[in-house]
């Protein structure tokens, strides 16, 4: 294609255009602007500029601002200028994160997903503190007694073992507390008389003596005083201390528990000179609570 120069002259663009209108070849319109001058293409009345090429090159479309938008964007070649629509849309900068708009219904549940493959084992994680233990759990009933297993045969007697040597004789350890009163045992049966021994020979008779003096006359009183009675809870773990006191100017010389208790243990003992003391603990829960009271031997 050949290109046709437009001199800037206006007779010379007046000719020119009037010899481009009778050519029959096709040709590139060139336009040689003097310096500081524009090329414009107008609107046909010639009151509104369409186009400007300016000479350093820039383009400018007066009309682009308030025509109507399009969903192209238009770029150019780096290397040779060319116009044309872009290959990547250029990306402006990310705008504000706006507000957070409602929720969505919840959509169906999908399929279950197919089962994937045990993964490694991990490390042993630290071990965690210890928590706090736990209330000690009521005691259960107390379950029926079993059969009675069939007796045993009797094993041979062992043969008897060497006597060892007698040890050293240990220290008398203090007295031990006085324990409660033990109920009275059965009598016994009446041995047989034993023999009578021989007689023998009479004494000399002795000088008589003086005649002492008077004493006093005393008697031994004793009775048993009993304390404030006091229950026994049925619950494990409680207590009950009890004590029975002597009147003035008795002394105790014997006490005990009185009444009955079951799963639990106690003790029995002198206080001082003028009183004794009982003290049970629970060591089970049963079904029902006990009362019971001390008791002290005072003598006078």
């Amino acid at each position: 294609m050949r290109a046709i120069t437009i001199l800037r002259h206006p007779l010379a663009l007046a000719l020119q255009l009037a010899l481009l209108g009778g050519a029959a070849m096709a040709a590139d319109i060139e336009a040689q602007l003097a310096p500081g001058d524009g090329f414009v293409v107008n609107s046909q009345s010639g009151s509104v500029v369409r186009l400007r090429v300016n000479d350093n090159g820039s383009v400018v479309i007066p009309g682009l601002p308030g025509s109507a938008g399009e969903d192209q964007y238009l770029c150019f070649d780096t290397a040779s200028g060319q116009l044309g629509t872009c290959s990547i849309p250029p990306t402006g900068a990310t705008g504000a994160t706006g507000p957070v708009g409602p929720a969505g219904t919840t959509g169906a549940t999908g399929p279950t997903g197919a089962t994937g493959a045990q993964g490694p084992v991990g490390s042993a994680g630290a071990t965690g503190a210890s928590g706090m233990d736990g209330a000690t759990g009521a005691t259960g009933p107390m379950g029926a007694n079993g059969p009675t297993g069939a007796t045993g045969t009797q094993g041979p007697a062992g043969s008897t073992g060497a006597t060892g040597a007698t040890g050293n004789t240990g220290l008398t350890g203090a007295p031990g507390p006085i324990g409660p009163m033990g109920p009275m045992g059965a009598t016994g049966n009446t041995g047989s008389t034993g023999a009578t021994g021989a007689t023998g020979q009479p004494g000399a008779t002795g000088a008589t003596g003086s005649t002492g003096a008077t004493g006093p006359a005393t008697t031994a009183s004793c009775t048993w005083v009993t304390g404030t009675p006091g229950t026994l809870d049925a619950t494990q773990g409680s207590t009950l201390t009890l004590s029975a006191a002597c009147p003035v100017g008795t002394t105790v010389f014997a006490g005990g528990c009185d009444g009955f208790t079951s799963i639990a243990i106690g003790r029995s003992r002198r206080t001082g000179n003028t009183g004794w003391e009982c003290y049970l603990s629970r060591t089970a829960t049963i079904g029902n609570s006990n009362t019971l009271a001390a008791d002290a031997l005072c003598c006078s």
